[in-house]
């Protein structure tokens, strides 16, 4: 998990992402700890309070905004295959 720009890759526990359809594990990723919760919360805050977003314009925002759609949109297709992963094997069995 990404947490202020670094990445977080250690938890005591751990989560599987299964495929429903077949029982097979897709991928397993780190389970958030409370310390990992409270470390995002603050640096969330301290981002939003931060003069350098608080007080930029509007559409100075909206365009950083609009370059995460893009890589969202860019992606779609991945994204797309993942959520199928996920829900249409099982919907179709």
């Amino acid at each position: 998990m990404l947490i202020n720009g670094e990445w977080i890759t250690r938890s005591a526990n751990k989560l599987e992402s299964i495929n429903p359809a077949t029982g097979a594990v897709n991928h397993e990723v780190i389970a958030a700890e409370k310390s990992h919760v409270e470390l995002a919360i603050s640096t969330g805050r301290e981002a939003a309070a931060k003069a350098s977003w608080r007080n930029m314009l509007p559409h100075q925002r909206a365009a950083i905004l609009h370059k995460i759609s893009d890589g969202m949109t860019a992606n779609a297709e991945k994204f797309a295959r993942r959520s199928e992963e996920h829900t249409s094997e099982l919907q179709s069995h």
